[in-house]
């Protein structure tokens, strides 16, 4: 029988306090969901907007927001590598400068998109990974290849190249050779060239121990507030020659002596390198596709890595239908039984049911064990599950269910 009767509804008093009930309850039922969906978007979020607390990620609405993110996820989050870069806005032939990009020796430009400090995976690292399936049949032949032990193509990392350090010589080994025929492969979007005005912002960076006062005039014209905005100096009207700069010359790699890629850039075409201009470029007309890209990619990460990386997804379907499978079949026969055959013992059968509710899992959690390993049942599925078969307070509860039953 309901606590108010069928008229006593119809009361405007009952009515009201109907209303805010359902009010309150259904408060409480949006407050519960908002912590879940907002867990569940920040898995569209990245480093750089994860501590966001809108429901929706901005860079779906702001063209602004969606080009940081796509600058930050490009350039691993170096900020005075993305300070340096934004230059040559001017309109420029950006075919031309992809056909550039294109045709660029591996050893003048290092691949974007690597994996940042606070990052899990990356968009080269998927893309990379990807290519050693096509040429691995399996994990253990790439281990034989590479000499390595690794166990998952998942977990296969990135080269790495350090082509601005002049200490660096690239390996000798099979697999930095099969990342060379992989990068040569990369579209123009991955492909950040080396610049001779970025080597020298950071030459000038490490001599004057990131003091940007401390530069002399005559190489700050442009009396720029941070290194990433120094120019690199006009041969034509200034004092400084390339090739007469020992200091300079001698901090930089053998590879970039003779010229960079800003070099062969500057020999065809008499504008600045147009990289601010073809980023932007990129991405407003590339919009829908990095907007999925980066709505995904944690997902795509976390599916891949579960679903192939180990038998942890099978294992758990396995456990939980055999748990389901044995609680619905044990707890409901012996409930059944103390309630529609009783016997003598049926109270203390009960009370002994019951008693097991007094005792925490602790307290059971060595003797089970013991008793596994006496049974020789250790890693096996029946350690999971025999032990959670019963349970004296599903017994009870089903018990009295089936005696308010007719019989």
């Amino acid at each position: 029988m309901s606590l108010v009767s069928k008229v006593g509804r119809k009361r405007p008093r009952a009515r009201l306090a109907l209303a805010f009930l359902y009010t309150i309850l259904t408060f409480g039922a949006i407050t519960t969901l908002y912590p879940f969906i907002l867990m569940i978007t920040t898995g569209l979020k990245g480093p750089t907007d994860q501590s966001d607390s809108a429901i929706i990620p901005k860079y779906f609405s702001d063209q602004n927001e969606l080009l940081t993110k796509y600058l930050d996820d490009k350039y691993a989050g170096d900020a005075a590598i993305i300070g340096s870069t934004r230059s040559g806005m001017a309109t420029a032939d950006l075919d031309k400068w992809n056909h550039f990009l294109e045709s660029l020796p591996v050893d003048q430009w290092s691949a974007g998109f690597r994996l940042a400090p606070n990052q899990v995976t990356s968009k080269l690292m998927m893309r990379y990974q990807q290519w050693l399936r096509t040429k691995f049949k399996s994990i253990d032949e790439l281990n034989e290849a590479y000499t390595e032990e690794n166990v998952a193509f998942q977990l296969v990392p990135v080269p790495s190249e350090m082509l601005e350090r002049p200490t660096w010589n690239p390996p000798t080994g099979r697999k930095y050779q099969d990342w060379l025929k992989f990068k040569k492969t990369l579209p123009a979007e991955f492909r950040i060239p080396i610049r001779r005005t970025r080597l020298w912002q950071e030459f000038l960076r490490v001599k004057y121990k990131n003091r940007i006062d401390d530069v002399p005039a005559e190489l700050n014209t442009a009396k720029a507030k941070k290194f990433e905005a120094l120019t690199y100096p006009d041969l034509k009207t200034s004092n400084f020659k390339w090739a007469s700069e020992p200091e300079f010359i001698a901090s930089i790699p053998a590879r970039f002596k003779q010229g960079t890629a800003e070099d062969m850039w500057h020999a065809t075409f008499a504008d600045s390198m147009p990289i601010e201009a073809s980023e932007r470029a990129f991405v407003a007309a590339h919009e829908s596709e990095i907007k999925r890209e980066f709505a995904s990619r944690n997902y795509r990460y976390v599916l891949d890595y579960v679903l192939l990386h180990g038998r942890a997804v099978w294992n758990t379907v396995i456990f939980c239908l055999l748990a389901v499978m044995t609680q619905l079949i044990v707890n409901p026969i012996a409930a059944y039984a103390l309630s529609r055959y009783p016997i003598k013992a049926s109270a203390k059968l009960l009370l002994f049911l019951l008693a097991t509710m007094a005792f925490p899992a602790e307290v059971a959690m060595i003797p089970s064990f013991l008793l596994l390993k006496s049974l020789g049942l250790l890693n096996t599925f029946a350690a999971l599950i025999l032990p959670g078969a019963a349970s004296g307070y599903m017994i009870f509860l089903l018990k009295g269910f089936f005696e308010s039953l007719p019989p």
